[in-house]
């Protein structure tokens, strides 16, 4: 059974998407953000949080997992850490179901916009300067606009997560949306097509 890796730029609803995976299918689910922030406090002289190999501790977390749950039941990982380079050097493809989540149709004004409406009291963006948050999405669609190129080229699943929706998929066949307001029908859609045992 394949592990389910969740990766792209912040605030594209990872947490949202690996939650529900969590809720229907009852797997075990890795946060990248309450590893980081636990390593952080456990182990400050390692400086967690600027360590460019954090994935890599992830991967080798998620093999741990595995081996605990004796390959039995796949592990939902999701972290804003995974880089597509890091998909690259350190995770196994044979093992692992990877989607990118993104927002590259939309303007940085229209990103900062939709992250202001669904902050939560916990979010980081929360108190962040609506200026600053612009510039913020800014580079994160340029990200976005980097990671669905590379996916569409290498039969990665990348999910377009702002107001024009979409899925694309050249692996597993999953589907096709077009152009649909609200995230939760997207990842509903998702999971009900979502082919993990293979």
């Amino acid at each position: 059974m394949k592990n389910i890796v969740i990766f792209g730029i912040p605030r594209s609803g990872k947490s949202t998407l690996a939650h529900k995976l969590n809720k229907k299918f009852h797997y075990p689910l890795i946060n990248g953000d309450c590893e980081r922030v636990s390593m952080s406090n456990i182990f400050p002289e390692l400086d967690i949080e600027h360590n460019k190999n954090f994935s890599k501790y992830l991967e080798i977390l998620l093999r741990k997992y595995k081996r605990e749950f004796k390959n039995s039941v796949p592990i939902i990982l999701e972290s804003v850490d995974i880089t597509i380079k890091d998909i690259n050097a350190y995770f196994n493809k044979e093992d692992n179901i990877f989607i990118c989540l993104g927002v590259s149709s939309i303007s940085a004004e229209e990103f900062a916009d939709m992250i202001i409406k669904y902050d939560g009291d916990f979010d980081w963006t929360k108190k962040t300067a609506k200026e600053d948050l612009i510039n913020y999405c800014s580079k994160y669609i340029e990200t976005s606009k980097q990671n669905e190129i590379y996916c569409r080229n290498n039969n990665i699943m990348y999910i377009e997560t702002s107001k024009q929706n979409e899925i694309y998929c050249r692996n597993n066949n999953i589907m096709y949306i077009e152009t649909s307001e609200n995230r939760d029908i997207i990842f509903n859609e998702l999971i009900k097509q979502l082919k993990i045992d293979s």
